[in-house]
């Protein structure tokens, strides 16, 4: 009687964290999360290695790239990812109710040296990785700038936006449509243009 009690709790405590969440190799979401029309890349994926975490109410289009096995992009709740791309090789951060239209960018790497002397094997590379059907697998990160990308509760950014390495937006931030943002963004402001400049406060 009392195996057949536990049997019932086990499946019951199982089924419930089924309903809550979904976890799909490197990827686990809440189970109310709209992914359907997410395209996932993970480079030199690792068994049982969480690279991407995905929150409650969310609708998730576009892209997300995972460029080393220990990047990581992580999306708060009742966040809207339109058709943009979000590249990580460090991680990128995405808070609670964040808009993002479509046609962005967001890359936390310069994904290759600035000096050529460490780049100029970048293709061989590539070509090595792509003929082993392993992408990534070749590719020397050593000279490579990556740095965290942080999107805070409320940001509102415009279509065909650009964000780079080491960014924070934050919270009730706007970028404007077609911006490219190098430095940090404060609270509750509106930023555009290329390289993004303040243009005013919000609220």
């Amino acid at each position: 009687m009392l195996s057949k009690l536990l049997k019932f709790i086990r499946s019951y405590i199982n089924k419930s964290q089924q309903r809550k969440y979904i976890v799909n190799g490197n990827l686990k979401t809440e189970a109310d999360t709209d992914i359907k029309d997410l395209k996932l890349e993970i480079k030199l994926k690792r068994k049982n290695n969480l690279n991407i975490e995905i929150g409650s109410g969310c609708m998730i289009f576009g892209n997300f790239y995972i460029e080393r096995p220990e990047a990581k992009i992580t999306v708060g709740n009742d966040t809207f990812l339109g058709g943009s791309s979000f590249i990580a090789a460090d991680e990128i951060s995405i808070g609670n109710n964040v808009m993002f239209s479509w046609g962005c960018t967001v890359i936390d790497t310069n994904a290759h040296s600035l000096s050529h002397l460490h780049r100029k094997d970048d293709v061989a590379q590539w070509k090595t990785s792509i003929k082993n059907g392993s992408p990534g697998a070749y590719k020397n990160w050593d000279h490579v700038e990556s740095q965290k990308i942080t999107i805070k509760d409320n940001a509102w950014i415009g279509f065909n936006s650009i964000i780079l390495k080491g960014v924070t937006i934050g919270k009730g931030a706007v970028v404007a449509a077609g911006s490219v943002v190098t430095k940090d963004v404060e609270d509750d402001t509106l930023v555009g243009g290329n390289p993004a400049k303040f243009i005013k406060k919000l609220n």
